[in-house]
């Protein structure tokens, strides 16, 4: 309900619960659903309520079925959201420098990433990387995800915070480096091809606490391009942009050549620790919300709580 794709699940969640409850009047098994969710968290989380109080608000807004924030940012651009969580710096780009630094870890080592893309690319190993993959090259293919328009495609290796199998295998060393030596907080990771000629279409992404990091790894400079809000920009080889997907945002590939990009999800840095738990949790939670379902979102909960610490002094805190 909470994502668009996130290590969680994908912002969707949240945004096809929400249309579950405003499409008809809240039927018991609705009701229902919501009361066991509700009561799962508010035990999950008990001793650290006074730190979890605004992930849980995202979530029961939409429960509710309240209206879709809306806001339009003097600068920015149009901001919309149904999984929105209050108090995030809210701008169309932010400073990589100061809320990804491990992107410059990224982009000192990005001729790794370009020769595992380049190499799987070659005529020589695209057929044996499409018969062991996992979903290569896939269209869009959720029914909120179709203004990407079926010549923007991916290559998995990370989604809903789970390495794919697979895929990881294909490309170990960009795998590696994400997850290893640049330690990024990432909740989904791909490789994005944007055919010549083709373009996103304007769409939010409807949730403000995951921002989007490009990496250029192989881009017609000059010649395609992202809006996000207000603001434009153009893709350049090795170099990592982030922004914010709940801002209206829209992308232009004019020339006669495919673009490539790796594209990584990662938490708000404004979200403490216990916060990313709790909205991973809902999230879950939102994926299958029968009694089993909120069961194992619920001990897997437990368990990242644990790695966490049990000092509510350290829930406090990024």
């Amino acid at each position: 309900m909470l994502l668009q794709t996130l290590p969680c699940a994908s912002p969707a969640v949240f945004a096809r619960r929400r249309a579950r409850v405003s499409r008809s009047p809240v039927c018991s098994a609705v009701k229902d659903d919501t009361a066991r969710v509700s009561s799962a968290f508010k035990a999950t989380f008990a001793q650290h309520a006074a730190h979890v109080s605004r992930a849980y608000e995202s979530w029961a807004r939409m429960a509710r079925g309240d209206p879709m924030y809306e806001c339009s940012h003097p600068g920015q651009g149009l901001q919309q959201a149904t999984g929105y969580v209050d108090g995030l710096t809210a701008v169309a780009f932010h400073e990589a420098s100061t809320c990804a630094p491990w992107m410059r870890v990224l982009e000192a080592q990005v001729g790794v990433i370009q020769g595992e893309l380049r190499a799987a690319l070659s005529p020589e190993s695209a057929a044996a990387v499409a018969r062991n993959g996992s979903n290569v090259w896939s269209p869009a293919a959720r029914a909120d995800a179709m203004s990407y328009g079926p010549q923007w495609k991916t290559l998995g290796l990370q989604d809903r915070s789970q390495w794919d199998a697979a895929n990881s295998k294909l490309f170990p060393l960009t795998c590696r480096l994400v997850r290893d030596t640049a330690a990024v907080p990432s909740v989904e990771c791909f490789f994005a091809r944007q055919a010549p000629g083709s373009g996103i279409k304007p769409h939010s992404d409807f949730n403000n606490f995951i921002l989007t990091a490009h990496l250029g790894l192989d881009v017609p400079e000059g010649q395609c391009w992202i809006q996000v809000g207000d603001h434009k920009r153009g893709w350049l080889n090795g170099v990592g942009m982030v922004f914010d997907t709940s801002f209206v945002h829209q992308t232009l590939n004019e020339s006669d050549r495919e673009r490539y990009v790796l594209l990584i999800r990662f938490w708000h840095p404004e979200l403490t620790l216990v916060e990313r738990c709790a909205i991973q949790f809902l999230i879950d939670c939102s994926e299958d919300e029968s009694p089993q379902g909120i069961m194992a979102a619920t001990k897997a909960a437990e368990k990242r709580l644990a790695k966490l610490g049990k000092t509510t002094r350290g829930f406090g805190k990024q």
